[in-house]
């Protein structure tokens, strides 16, 4: 693994690991933890069904979308250098 790589990593772990507290993410919150990514770049990843959406039900948040910490931690956990480099672009 190169250095990049490496701190690639290091970098998306930080961010799960800093946002430990919150139960449930939105998709801009995701991609700020990917490393800044597109919201575009979230809704493939649910398409691809590497992360699976949860949408509440509810007057103040019926339709929105957002992601369990596990998931995200566990998609950041299981990504491979290449598919770091690919999430980044």
């Amino acid at each position: 693994m190169s250095a990049v790589h490496s701190t690639g990593r290091a970098k998306y772990e930080r961010a799960a690991q800093s946002s430990k507290n919150r139960l449930l993410y939105t998709r801009r919150q995701v991609a700020e933890m990917l490393g800044g990514v597109d919201i575009a770049t979230i809704r493939r990843l649910e398409q691809q069904r590497k992360l699976t959406p949860v949408r509440l039900t509810g007057k103040k948040n019926s339709g929105q979308v957002f992601f369990k910490h596990e998931n995200v931690v566990a998609l950041i956990a299981s990504l491979s250098p290449d598919e770091i480099s690919e999430v980044e672009e």
